[in-house]
């Protein structure tokens, strides 16, 4: 794959939370893919950890969640990405409507690793008290 179609990849990815679909989903990864939420303590989101898919057989779980997290989608904008070799690395932001019904918008920086022409792992950064106070508080 070319720089330029692992960015639309890992771009149509993104954009796929807006409507969620595991198999989707599923022809964009690799059979082991992880997806991880960057956390120091994840309990303080009440999550267990702060891998958030582990497979192709957690994405159904993963759509689940999405669904019910963001029942609008996420509506991302894209800032830069750097891509070289087998490795991305995007910034973009989200601004939607969260299940809860706050208005919730948020700045990610994102690590994409692939195998081949599949997103093998994503390491998602995010503001973690922006989400918290949105989605716990």
């Amino acid at each position: 794959m070319t720089p330029a179609e692992k960015k639309k990849l890992v771009t149509e990815f993104y954009s796929r939370i807006d409507e969620p679909d595991a198999a989707a989903f599923g022809r964009m990864v690799t059979d082991n893919f992880k997806w991880y939420l960057m956390i120091l303590d994840p309990g303080s989101l009440g999550m267990p950890s702060s891998l958030i898919c582990d497979g192709k057989a957690g994405l159904q779980d993963t759509v689940d969640r999405l669904k019910l997290a963001f029942p609008n989608g996420l509506h991302m904008t894209y800032g830069p990405i750097i891509c070289e070799g087998d490795e991305l690395a995007m910034q973009c932001q989200s601004d939607t409507v969260i299940g809860n019904g706050r208005k919730y918008s948020n700045v990610y920086h994102v690590y994409v690793r692939f195998e081949g022409n599949k997103i093998a792992e994503i390491r998602e950064y995010a503001d973690m008290n922006r989400a918290r106070e949105k989605f716990m508080m």
